[in-house]
C-alpha cells in the first residue's frame, strides 16, 4: 500500500496484491505517531469502485476485494480530534511540517481467518502533504 496523495477532501492511496489469492480490505485508518491527534477511521469512496479502479468489491464497500494486481483507492475521514486544545492554525500547520500521518489498512489475506487477526499495511508520510485535508477536518 503506498500513499498517493491528498486534497482537502480525499486521501489517495494505490494497493497491490502481488500474492497468487485475492485478500480482502477490511479496515481503514489514520495514524499521527509522533503529533497531538487521535486516530480517525477512514472510509473507501464509492466514486472510485465507480470508475472500474477497483478489480472487485462486495456489497458492502468497507470489504473491498483485490484480485493479482493493483486499485487506486480514494479514502474520506470523517473527523480528526486534537488532544492539544487551543492551537491556532499556523501552530498547526507547523506541526505537520515537523510530523508525520500514516495511512493503514488492514488486509485479510486469502488464508486468514474471517474474524481475524489481519494484516496491517501501511504507509508514513510527512503530514504536511495531507495538510489540506487535516486543517479541514481537525476538531
Amino acid at each position: 500500500m503506498t500513499f498517493v496523495s491528498a486534497d482537502a477532501n480525499v486521501i489517495h492511496v494505490h494497493v497491490t496484491n502481488s500474492g497468487w489469492k485475492p485478500s480482502t480490505l477490511r479496515g481503514y485508518r489514520l495514524k499521527f505517531p509522533d503529533l497531538p491527534f487521535d486516530d480517525a477511521p477512514l472510509e473507501p469512496i464509492e466514486a472510485d469502485a465507480q470508475k472500474g479502479r477497483v478489480p472487485r468489491r462486495n456489497v458492502n464497500l468497507k470489504e473491498i476485494a483485490i484480485d493479482d494486481g493493483a486499485a487506486d483507492l480514494g479514502l474520506i475521514v470523517g473527523g480528526i480530534s486534537s488532544r492539544a486544545r487551543g492551537l491556532t492554525d499556523p501552530e498547526i500547520r507547523s506541526m505537520l511540517r515537523n510530523g508525520h500521518a500514516t495511512v493503514e489498512i488492514a488486509v485479510q489475506e486469502a488464508n486468514d481467518p474471517p474474524q481475524g487477526p489481519w494484516h496491517d499495511r501501511s504507509d508514513t508520510v510527512e503530514a504536511a502533504r495531507m495538510e489540506f485535508i487535516i486543517m479541514k477536518k481537525i476538531r
